[in-house]
């Protein structure tokens, strides 16, 4: 089982592979993730994770420039949206029981 280090260390790494992802990335014509965005998401995890705060469950591209960080637990899912440089959007959801 990896280390929290470890899951940050890849969190980063799975952030800075955004910059090389081209347009029509998933074969469905969305937009490569825009690198503004990504350096947001970029500075966003340097300083959670210099905080204590937990990593991410995943790192996910999204259709048109942007990017999600998501974080699950049991039936919670909480989404940070990095959709515009210097921002970032929350989400919180929790499944219906």
């Amino acid at each position: 089982m990896p280390t929290e280090v470890e899951i940050w260390q890849r969190t980063i790494g799975q952030l800075e592979d955004f910059f090389q992802i081209q347009d029509d990335w998933d074969g469905e014509g969305s937009s490569r993730p825009d690198p503004a965005n990504v350096t947001t998401a970029i500075r966003w995890v340097e300083g959670a994770w210099a905080i204590g705060f937990p990593p991410p469950t995943q790192v996910v591209p999204g259709g048109a420039g942007e990017l999600q960080l998501v974080w699950l637990k049991g039936d919670l899912r909480v989404e940070a949206d990095f959709a515009e440089p210097g921002k970032v959007e929350w989400l919180l959801t929790r499944a219906k029981r």
